[in-house]
């Protein structure tokens, strides 16, 4: 203002479950302040609630289970068409 310096002051209020951290730009900090430039300020929410566990054992089983049997549907596909082309009696 008219070649005068402007001083700004913030003062937060703390709000439960909430964390604020700020980033300064170069030679600034919280005691000392900025000349010029941005102060970014992140808000952050504490989660009270946790994802439960996923997988586990349940889809390795499923994995272990369902390999042979393709396997196996595999193999009488191939036997059928083996003995189709043979002339012998199929499905």
């Amino acid at each position: 203002m008219d070649g005068q310096a402007v001083t700004y002051t913030v003062v937060e209020t703390p709000v439960a479950g909430w964390d604020a951290s700020y980033t300064y730009p170069e030679g600034g900090d919280e005691t000392v302040g900025v000349l010029e430039g941005t102060i970014q300020i992140i808000n952050t929410k504490h989660s009270s609630f946790t994802l439960p566990a996923t997988g586990g054992v349940g889809p390795t089983l499923v994995a272990i289970a369902g390999v042979p049997l393709v396997g196996a549907a595999g193999v009488v596909y191939w036997n059928l068409r083996r003995r189709r082309r043979r002339g012998g009696k199929g499905p």
